[in-house]
């Protein structure tokens, strides 16, 4: 068997025999010459034993998009409460089950050797008296994964995106509380969104919902403590969002569907467009949905000029029970029309 350790410019060959053979892997590292920058340099140690076949491994690869969590409790009546966020990456925030905010692919893309934008949310009336559970989903966004039309815009910035925020609550009283991002926060990282990239799209399984996951009372016993990253370097500035956000301002009907294939559907939405598609559908467990987006339709006669239409992206969904009406909701980035983590 081949251990093959995939580096930006590099890769890395062990071999071992067929059978009882283990090939140890540590300190592995991988940089990125053009940026200067180091991308991946854990302490884990990759165990492999010889099976007969090329292995390719790279960092990420068996883990779905994390998802944080920490509950909270109010004792007293709150007068108001924020919440700050950002990420290595881009992220969703939800309080008791409620999604914060209109927006998508928060924080935005910036060079995050130099600049990384927040956002700020007013989240007074997603909190109640008691428990309440917080929760974020990361996607990897500008940060990781492919986010260009060159191979070589792989992992630019790093491998694993993070999460930096707080949440300042002003009680009745006058006190104040301060939540923020630390070690006490539980993650998982075996939820339904089982990859995500702005080019290469959104592999989704819903047979890997956790239900109630960022509600009060959820059983995280089985999650594992947040991993800690050092801060950005201080030359890093951490500045308010600048810019328009991403949001949804015009719902659009197909205005034709036809079926050029037995159980292939083509929606023409009658313009080019940027958006979130909505699908609803039966299906039965394990059974496999794929999606392609295009700028135009896929006419008779293919045209050459000015250039020949093309595809991108694409998304595969499995049910998660038989009979159970799935909606679809694809997040579609704003510029290139790529899917990209809800």
């Amino acid at each position: 068997m081949f251990f093959f350790f995939k580096q930006k410019t590099a890769y890395e060959i062990s071999a071992c025999l067929v059978g009882s053979e283990m090939c140890i892997r540590d300190s592995l590292r991988i940089s990125e010459d053009t940026w200067n920058t180091l991308l991946y340099n854990p302490a884990e140690t990759y165990v492999e034993k010889g099976e007969g076949k090329l292995n390719v491994w790279y960092p990420g690869e068996n883990v779905s998009a994390p998802m944080l969590r920490k509950e909270i409790k109010i004792e007293k009546p709150v007068k108001s409460a924020r919440l700050y966020a950002t990420a290595r990456g881009i992220y969703e925030f939800s309080v008791n089950g409620r999604k914060v905010g209109k927006d998508y692919l928060n924080p935005g893309w910036t060079d995050y050797r130099y600049r990384i934008m927040y956002n700020t949310y007013d989240i007074t009336s997603l909190l109640r008296p008691g428990d309440n559970g917080i929760g974020a989903m990361l996607g990897a966004g500008w940060w990781s994964e492919h986010s260009g039309f060159l191979t070589g815009w792989q992992d630019q910035y790093g491998t694993r995106q993070s999460l930096l925020g707080k949440i300042v609550i002003e009680y009745a009283d006058g006190t104040r509380e301060t939540i923020v991002t630390n070690d006490s926060w539980k993650c998982y990282d075996r939820g339904p969104i089982t990859f995500n990239g702005l080019q290469n799209g959104e592999e989704y399984d819903a047979r890997k919902e956790v239900n109630g996951w960022d509600a009060p009372g959820f059983d995280d016993s089985s999650w594992n403590p947040a991993t800690l990253f050092a801060a950005p370097p201080v030359n890093v500035e951490i500045q308010g969002y600048v810019g328009s956000p991403i949001q949804n301002n015009v719902t659009l009907t197909a205005r034709s569907m036809v079926e050029p294939i037995p159980g292939v559907y083509v929606y023409d939405m009658g313009q080019n467009m940027v958006g979130v598609p909505r699908l609803t559908f039966k299906g039965k467990a394990g059974q496999e949905i794929t999606i392609r987006f295009g700028e135009m339709n896929y006419p008779e006669t293919i045209p050459t000029e000015p250039v020949a239409p093309y595809t991108v992206s694409y998304t595969h969904l499995r049910a998660h029970e038989t009979g159970r009406n799935l909606v679809c909701r694809l997040l579609l980035e704003k510029k290139n029309r790529s899917v990209a983590t809800m």
